[in-house]
């Protein structure tokens, strides 16, 4: 199988660096400095310890609201 752009992981990090990203090639000025949202936090900060029926159903949610709009 080709690069897809996605890799798939048996662990998910627990802590990502997105905060230490400053914007991208086509000029979005620090498009990652921003802080997250607490709630957030704690489900990126759970999210590898979720069972995968779990962080399925979260998904789910999400595409789901966002299909909304």
């Amino acid at each position: 199988m080709g690069d897809t752009g996605f890799e798939v992981l048996t662990e998910t990090p627990m802590k990502t660096s997105l905060l230490d990203q400053r914007g991208t090639e086509s000029g979005t000025p620090d498009a990652h400095s921003t802080l997250i949202n607490a709630d957030l936090q704690s489900i990126i900060d759970a999210w590898a310890e979720l069972p995968r029926s779990v962080r399925a159903g979260i998904m789910a949610l999400v595409k789901a609201e966002a299909g909304k709009r």
